[in-house]
């Protein structure tokens, strides 16, 4: 299985330079709960870390064809900005991995994240740049608001 992590010192231009996948042999991935907790407890390889703030638990998991929901403890609302994007793009692109499904929810236990309930990042949801995380969506508006035409 695929486990996805930050890496320790951030590099540009060059593949995995902010996100890189430690593989982990399991007998049993039917399991997806025992692996997702062992999944935020941290890599085993020196040049990655956890992206996940210390305590935290899976509250919740609930995996259907097409979607993931997970509800995390209340540290997940220690991480904003930057670093809840880099913890979600992990995340999803290890339960993607993991399960094939398109989309992956978030949550933190009687909390908000970054001001919101839940956050869904979908398949292919986020674009890693060498220098920052977009979402397609910020992109898209950028770019209309680039290309306004007046007639």
């Amino acid at each position: 299985v695929e486990l996805y992590y930050r890496t320790q010192t951030v590099t540009y231009g060059k593949e995995n330079s902010l996100i890189a996948a430690e593989t982990r042999y399991y007998i049993n991935t039917a399991n997806i709960a025992q692996i997702i907790e062992a999944y935020i407890g941290g890599p085993s390889k020196d040049h990655l870390r956890s992206p996940f703030p210390s305590g935290l638990e899976v509250k919740n998991l609930t995996v259907n064809s097409t979607s993931a929901e997970i509800i995390f403890s209340y540290q997940l609302a220690e991480l904003s900005g930057i670093d809840l994007t880099i913890a979600g793009a992990c995340l999803q692109k290890t339960i993607i991995a993991l399960t094939g499904v398109k989309e992956v929810t978030i949550s933190a236990e009687n909390t908000l994240l970054n001001s919101q309930e839940k956050i869904t990042i979908k398949d292919n949801g986020l674009i890693l740049l060498d220098n920052e995380i977009v979402s397609l969506e910020d992109m898209v508006e950028e770019v209309e608001e680039t290309f306004e035409f007046k007639v």
